[in-house]
């Protein structure tokens, strides 16, 4: 069989890991196609940071130990975050992740550092085709032809499109049904070195490693990011903080917005807040803004206006009239994930872990199944498994993002009085079932029933 994936993104590039790992004994060939032109161009501009956290790291484990351990020693792992007010007033501190019970931490890392890992293996980089716009995918009777923008064109008989919320593979199955849309909220944010902070605020980062800051008009969030450079695999890089604020914005703000307007605004919103970080003649806030929005080539920022993709009725084609289920949407392309929930790179690569063992189980294992047969019943366990558990995580999500929106009086005192309570709460009830999700332990109940 020939798989095709659009999209080295992460989520692309999970996926080709996992079936590598579960499909390649069996003949099964692999290619991914890339718009952008490299590796390098791609990891430049594919996003801030995040949080990596447990769920996800043990899915990556499960497909490529190698890359786990790149972003291991390149991120920084944190159990707990810290919620504060404007007013610097500390509202709860929450655990994320237990060691004993989860396996792992939270793993705070820039996103191109998770993009890299999983293309530390040579092999990998390699068998990417980069440069490739896809232009067109059409399912045909008995296969799936994409055409390129360079008038390329290429056939396979499963296609998995991990290409992002402005995904064409997601067009194939819909045509213009549902476009992105944008949630009202903008995410403005960037890596600084930590050296250029106050020694009060350096040491405070350093102790908290994660701190989320909210008000009524807003969000600011700042977390260490990057292991010190004593450190073999980041020797050359400056020890850093990941920072970002989201707000309403109405229109989203241009992603070529001035650093002079952008500065203006985040100051205007945030300047005035404190926090424990402060030094006598010195603002936490103010430092991170000034000098992130300031022209030299230590800072960076990025905007990043938040667009999501509509809840679809199906992520393949095999319930579409013409379709034969020969086309599977993973990762944005199938549900935006905002990054509210922390949940959007784990659950990227959970579904393509998830749609690699149904495969396997449905083409390899049972090999009186045909082909089309093992596809169709693939993709529509895939969405059986996978569905209930994304819907969850998009609801929790939304609530969590509200919370950054503008808002009163008395919806500010609700919104601290919950976070104040969920941080409290035992981590059974909060992150169990997130944390300890184990997709290959889902697949096999589902194989099972």
């Amino acid at each position: 069989m020939k798989i095709i994936i659009i999209g080295g993104g992460i989520g692309g590039l999970a996926a080709y890991h996992a079936l590598r790992k579960h499909l390649t004994a069996s003949g099964t060939t692999i290619t991914i196609y890339e718009a952008y032109p490299s590796s390098r161009s791609t990891t430049t501009i594919i996003g801030g940071g995040l949080g990596l956290q447990p769920n996800g790291q043990r899915a990556i484990a499960t497909i490529s130990p190698t890359a786990l351990e790149y972003i291991q020693a390149r991120g920084v792992e944190c159990f707990s975050f810290t919620f504060r007010n404007e007013r610097g007033k500390t509202l709860g501190v929450m655990s994320v992740g237990d060691r004993e019970k989860h396996g792992f931490g939270t793993m705070m890392s820039p996103r191109a550092v998770v993009h890299e890992g999983f293309l530390a293996d040579d092999e990998v980089e390699k068998e990417v085709k980069w440069g490739k716009r896809v232009k067109e995918v059409k399912e045909l009777e008995d296969k799936v032809e994409v055409l390129f923008e360079d008038g390329d064109t290429d056939t396979c008989d499963l296609l998995i499109g991990a290409d992002g919320v402005r995904s064409i593979c997601k067009e194939a199955l819909f045509g213009k049904e549902y476009p992105p849309r944008y949630d009202g909220l903008t995410g403005i944010g960037g890596f600084l070195p930590i050296s250029s902070l106050s020694p009060t605020t350096q040491a405070g980062i350093k102790r908290d490693l994660v701190t989320m800051t909210f008000s009524r008009s807003g969000f600011f969030g700042m977390a260490v990011c990057t292991p010190p450079p004593t450190s073999p695999p980041s020797s050359t890089t400056p020890e850093q903080i990941m920072w970002w604020s989201t707000y309403e914005s109405d229109p989203p703000l241009p992603r070529d917005t001035p650093p002079s307007r952008i500065k203006d605004d985040l100051l205007a919103r945030h300047g005035e807040w404190k926090s424990p970080y402060d030094e006598e003649d010195r603002s936490a806030f103010k430092d991170i803004i000034n000098l992130s929005c300031a022209d030299h080539s230590h800072s960076q920022f990025l905007i990043l206006p938040r667009y999501i993709t509509p809840l679809l009725p199906q992520w393949s084609s095999v319930h579409n009239d013409k379709g034969k289920g020969r086309i599977v949407l993973i990762g944005d392309a199938a549900h935006t994930m905002p990054p509210d929930s922390g949940q959007g790179v784990s659950c990227a690569v959970e579904d393509g872990l998830a749609l690699a063992l149904l495969l396997k189980h449905y083409l390899v294992t049972n090999q009186n199944t045909g082909e089309l047969e093992a596809i169709q019943k693939s993709v529509t366990a895939y969405e059986e498994i996978r569905k209930p558990r994304v819907t969850a995580i998009l609801n929790f999500a939304k609530r969590s993002g509200d919370g950054k929106r503008e808002m009163g009086w008395l919806g500010e005192k609700i919104r601290d009085w919950a976070l104040w309570i969920f941080s409290r709460l035992p981590s059974s009830v909060v992150h169990d079932k997130m944390y300890g999700y184990d997709v290959e332990a889902e697949v096999r109940k589902y194989i099972a029933q």
